[in-house]
């Protein structure tokens, strides 16, 4: 039987109480901390083919292939640490030894993967790959579910959960500058040829791992871990369908999925476009153009994140993300226009829409799940932060490697071929650039009707809250 909700005795944006307040270390040490929850996520996925197809020779294909594999690896073991997160009761608390036997996993695994044999047979070139992402995205798995869950506890005020996510958003869209120069380093000589700067930029990602994961691992605190220790265990296999019971959750997991097929499926393709419609076969100067895109993306974000929670919380989460969206699918639109050989520098409007977009979309969507899990509390009595979080990120990890998967399979259905270079023919490009421009702006509008549909309004969430800290309060001495 549904709990009821109690009235809302406050305004529809009352003030954050001081004891909901997040201290401005936490909250840094969360978005320095997601540094390496971007890179793990979209960071390796986005130099994958840049780095395994241009450089070390993989058929694009094969490179689909072994991340999408990787991905639904990654995706299954999600739940599974999720619920053992959720359950754990350590002297060091439920997510921080997860935390750390991830990040170690992940500093080692990383460099594996960039000293893949640039010789021998494509075979035992994929053979490698696949057995370095496997071991990488299993300690990702160990990593990002309870770090993320961490972000659950820190508060419990609607509108504070915006701004934590705001900040790690900030955080790691800075970090995400030095990401977009990846492939650009491995090309310009500095450290050599591009195999063997492959293998420097690798174990140069493996240290940074380990010194930035130092940060969230001491500086983070676990706030309901008291209050949760005395709940029952809950199995898996229980929390698991409830969580999959709430409408609101599933409406938020088709934007996920929706996101993730539109444009993962063909981002892939923005660095082929540049280097083989924009640029004519180009590969170096279209390098620097797709490295100052990334760079202006970036800017936008990092510069419009703040007004995007600010706009949230003066508007609402929903129609925030309405909004994020809207800009997204403008900017998918004007791919098609400004993606042009004649004008290669127009495409950087594009970046300066889709960064405050997505980042909009990224932090949103994790605050409004935070929400979820109250409002689900409220009904059932119990907290599964890390298996609703791990739920989200097993469907958003299962969309991503369908998209990888078909980006592959795209480039070869069209028609690309490395070997042609610039000589590609004017069909390839033709379809390239209508998937690269039109599957996303499709896929866009059926998420902006879908989010529209979303039943937790701020008022509401604002009297689930309230019930909440009633029933959390120890009852009178009679």
């Amino acid at each position: 039987m549904n709990a009821p909700v109690a009235p809302a005795s406050s305004a529809s944006r009352p003030a954050t109480l001081p004891e909901e307040r997040v201290p401005w270390r936490e909250k840094l040490a969360f978005g320095i901390g997601g540094i390496l929850d971007n890179f793990g996520n979209a960071g390796l996925k986005n130099i994958a083919n840049p780095i395994f197809n241009i450089v070390l020779g993989v058929s694009p294909a094969l490179v689909g292939l072994m991340i999408s594999i990787s991905r639904v690896w990654d995706a299954f073991i999600d739940p599974i640490v999720g619920s053992a997160s959720d359950n754990a009761r350590t002297r060091w608390g439920r997510r921080k030894p997860f935390v750390a036997v991830g990040i170690v996993g992940c500093a080692v695994a990383l460099p594996l993967m960039m000293f893949c044999p640039a010789g021998g047979s494509e075979a035992s070139r994929f053979a490698w790959l696949m057995t370095a992402g496997l071991l990488f995205y299993a300690a990702y798995a160990i990593f990002v579910i309870p770090f993320n869950a961490i972000a659950f506890e820190m508060t419990s005020d609607i509108h504070e959960r915006t701004r934590v996510q705001a900040v790690k958003t900030i955080v790691a869209a800075i970090s995400g500058v030095g990401i977009q120069w990846i492939f650009p380093l491995t090309q310009n000589g500095w450290l050599g040829d591009p195999v063997r700067s492959v293998r420097i930029v690798g174990l140069g990602l493996g240290a940074l791992y380990l010194l930035i994961g130092i940060v969230p691992l001491f500086a983070l605190k676990e706030r309901l871990f008291r209050q949760v220790s005395k709940q029952a265990v809950v199995p898996l296999r229980t929390s698991l369908p409830a969580a999959l019971r709430s409408r609101p959750f599933r409406l938020l997991l088709l934007v996920i999925v929706l996101t993730h097929l539109g444009l993962n499926t063909v981002n892939a393709l923005g660095i082929y476009v540049n280097v083989y419609y924009v640029h004519g076969g180009d590969a170096k100067a279209a390098s620097i153009v797709s490295g100052w895109w990334g760079t202006v993306y970036l800017i936008s974000t990092i510069s419009l994140t703040p007004a995007i929670a600010a706009l949230s919380t003066r508007i609402g989460k929903r129609r925030a993300l309405l909004a994020c969206l809207a800009c997204v699918l403008t900017g998918s639109a004007l791919k098609w226009f400004l993606f042009s050989p004649a004008h290669p520098w127009w495409q950087l409007v594009i970046g300066a829409l889709l960064g405050p977009g997505l980042s909009g979309l990224w932090m949103l969507v994790p605050s409004m799940t935070m929400d979820i899990v109250d409002y689900e509390e409220l009904q059932t009595g119990r907290r599964s932060d890390a298996v609703f979080y791990a739920i989200s990120a097993w469907v958003g990890k299962c969309g991503l490697a369908l998209s990888l998967f078909l980006s592959g399979l795209l480039l070869v259905g069209l028609g690309f071929d490395a070997k042609l270079g610039a000589a590609q023919s004017a069909t390839t490009l033709f379809w390239m650039r209508v998937c690269f421009a039109w599957l996303p702006a499709l896929t866009v509008i059926a998420s902006l009707f879908t989010v529209a549909r979303f039943p937790l309004t701020t008022e509401k969430m604002l009297r689930v809250r309230a019930e909440l800290q009633q029933r959390r309060q120890p009852p009178a001495s009679a």
